[in-house]
């Protein structure tokens, strides 16, 4: 492993404490209009699978990382639940989904322009 997949492994994992964090949280009843939220959602997310990408070397291990990216954020959703003043949603899943299949697929089409 590279000096350069040392940082990003280790940016990855700070970015997943901090969106622990944010997630589990206790938040007060803001009464926000539903799914304002999304969009950070979907920022964090993919911000975390670029994350994955990039402190991982081969295609494989980059593949499980993602697939890891997509069950964290199901998890925090399901942990949600248990929180006061959170409730899991499933249209935060999907936006977390559509984060990391956006991340994943700029990262390809990036590789196919290169070669």
């Amino acid at each position: 492993m590279t000096t350069a997949h040392r940082t990003w492994r280790l940016a990855f994992a700070a970015s997943l404490l901090l969106v622990a964090w944010l997630s589990l949280r206790p938040m007060p009843n803001l009464d926000l209009p539903a799914r304002s939220d999304l969009g950070a959602h979907l920022v964090l997310h993919a911000g975390l699978a670029v994350l994955a990408i990039l402190s991982n070397a081969d295609a494989r291990r980059r593949r499980i990382a993602l697939a890891g990216v997509l069950a964290f954020g199901v998890a925090l959703e399901l942990l949600q639940g248990l929180v006061p003043g959170r409730h899991p949603s499933m249209s935060d899943v999907v936006a977390n989904a559509a984060g990391v299949g956006i991340a994943a697929f700029a990262w390809r089409r990036g590789l196919r322009r290169r070669r």
